[in-house]
């Protein structure tokens, strides 16, 4: 009778801890970044950004946008996400990175105009009716930084809000993806 108690405890035990690992993973769902599909956000996000339009060939370096597409507030609509890189944009560890959300009047407005060179994003729990994204890497001026900067809606627009800690899931993933794109 003993053995039998001390097999259901475990059963239960490892049961309990599967289900709140899932919890917070299920929260998580990653982005996937494109160089050359969504070409009507495409067009939208380079017509909203003329500077970049007018400097796709810079050098003799093309530019390089990368589109990814998600429903960051449960609304059905799904919010672009645009990753520029060329050497006029990005700095010694970064380039630029927008997120455009559909305000109710139809018209397109950057949340987030940030430096990163990551396409590892991965949307989170939501705040303030937006869903968190997370980075991989520290961000700009964290060099050797393996944690990664979660941002949260604050009802306005996206701020840094921590740094999540480099053995948590969707951090681990994130640098997983990051390191087998690049």
């Amino acid at each position: 009778m003993r053995r039998l108690l001390s097999i259901g405890c475990v059963v239960v035990c490892v049961f309990l801890y599967h289900s709140a690992a899932a919890g917070p993973r299920a929260q998580w769902s990653f982005v996937d970044f494109d160089p050359v599909k969504h070409q009507p956000e495409r067009e939208l996000v380079l017509r909203l950004n003329e500077v970049k339009q007018e400097a796709l060939y810079v050098n003799d370096v093309e530019l390089k946008l990368f589109i990814a597409l998600a429903d960051m507030n449960g609304d059905g609509v799904k919010e672009i996400f645009a990753l520029f890189r060329h050497p006029d944009f990005c700095g010694t560890r970064a380039c630029e990175f927008q997120t455009l959300l559909r305000g109710s009047d139809g018209i397109w407005r950057s949340v987030t105009e940030m430096g990163t060179s990551s396409t590892a994003i991965a949307l989170g729990p939501y705040h303030n009716g937006y869903r968190d994204m997370l980075f991989h890497g520290g961000g700009p001026g964290r060099l050797n930084d393996l944690s990664c900067p979660v941002w949260q809606h604050n009802g306005t627009a996206y701020d840094l809000k921590y740094h999540m800690g480099p053995n948590r899931w969707p951090c681990r993933e994130a640098t997983a993806r990051y390191y087998m794109r690049e």
